[in-house]
């Protein structure tokens, strides 16, 4: 609630001992491991795990900042398990996509306006420096069959990270350039790519064996 905020808005790690009453009524004493938002004077909410009660909306609110924001998964699961497990912690320390965080804020933004009658003031304030591109990993038919011990061709593969929704930036003989979305934390290195492979391959076998079991109930 912007009445209850007395200076900028910035994020910061915590001091040492410095306290905060979470939405839940209880003061937390933080350290310096901890990430907080603050308004310029005193944290206001301890990120990605939960807000602060001196900011919390209540009946007779009327002006409020919409915050998207994305943070440091490990010191969000760390300072979760020491403090407090929320269902924002979940998500955050699992990571989330970096291209998601402006159509968060539009989405919020919409649904106010849509439902709560909220006019919308102009301009967003931006700090990001997380990246959007999407990821680029090099493999070829070599790296996944000599891996999984299989003989897979190019095309069953290109085919299967095509439907995955990757892309493939370029193919040199046997050798992939692929593309993999930043919403695809899991996925940095090549064998990732190869458990993908491997995973589809698996599904499609016990899809069969599953269809087989059933043709084979119904006759019985």
């Amino acid at each position: 609630m912007l009445i209850n905020l007395t200076g900028k808005i910035e994020v910061r790690m915590a001091e040492n001992n410095e306290k905060l009453t979470t939405l839940d009524g209880i003061e937390r004493t933080l350290d310096e491991n901890d990430i907080v938002i603050s308004d310029g004077k005193r944290a206001i909410g301890l990120a990605g795990v939960m807000g602060g009660i001196d900011t919390e909306i209540e009946n007779n609110t009327k002006n409020v900042i919409i915050e998207s924001a994305i943070f440091d998964g490990v010191k969000v699961r760390l300072t979760s398990k020491k403090i407090v497990r929320s269902e924002a912690s979940n998500r955050f320390e699992k990571g989330l996509d970096s291209n998601r965080t402006y159509m968060a804020v539009e989405r919020a933004c919409t649904l106010l306006e849509k439902y709560a009658n909220a006019e919308i003031s102009k301009g967003t304030c931006i700090y990001d420096k997380t990246e959007k591109e999407d990821k680029e990993i090099e493999i070829t038919s070599d790296n996944i069959n000599n891996l999984l011990g299989s003989n897979i061709s190019l095309d069953e593969i290109v085919d299967i990270f095509e439907r995955l929704g990757f892309k493939i930036a370029s193919k040199n003989g046997n050798k992939l350039k692929v593309l993999v979305p930043r919403r695809r934390i899991d996925i940095d290195i090549k064998e990732d790519l190869i458990e993908e492979v491997r995973k589809n391959i698996w599904c499609k076998q016990n899809r069969r064996k599953i269809a087989s079991c059933s043709n084979n109930t119904r006759q019985i």
